[in-house]
């Protein structure tokens, strides 16, 4: 893993832990949504959104370097999918945070909840930022990859 990838997800997660209670099944969604965006900015150097693109360049970057941070621990699918467990509450998510909590990758599941929650809510579609955070995510692991050989 790039060192980059790290800190900015490690400063996103820092801003999540500081603010978000420890009980992430209890967050409302607004809650998620203004988590979500304090996060984004905080990987982002604290810049606020000026436009559209940005904003998904911004949140599309933090998502990719949630993958990388849990690179090795969990799939970027499996993240996503704990992740929209998360948001909707669904009957198998108290096992799915069992099983991120064994691989210590259960906050990042819960931010990555609370970044989809901020993004669908500066209109970025879910679908397109899963696709475009793996995409980077891949070809950033394929280029390092190449660096180190």
């Amino acid at each position: 893993m790039h060192e980059t990838y790290g800190e900015r997800a490690a400063l996103a997660l820092a801003s999540y832990n500081n603010t978000a209670p420890d009980d992430m099944l209890t967050l409302t969604t607004r809650e998620r949504i203004q988590y979500g965006t304090a996060a984004v900015q905080a990987a982002a150097g604290a810049r606020p959104f000026t436009t559209y693109r940005q904003a998904g360049r911004d949140f599309r970057a933090l998502v990719a370097d949630l993958f990388h941070l849990t690179h090795g621990r969990i799939t970027p699918p499996y993240l996503w999918l704990a992740g929209h467990e998360i948001r909707h509450h669904r009957p198998s998510v108290e096992h799915s945070v069992t099983v991120l909590r064994a691989v210590e990758v259960d906050q990042c599941a819960a931010l990555l909840a609370a970044v989809v929650e901020a993004a669908e809510a500066h209109g970025i579609d879910a679908d397109e930022l899963f696709a475009g955070a793996r995409a980077q995510f891949t070809a950033e692991v394929e280029m390092s990859d190449r660096a180190a050989a």
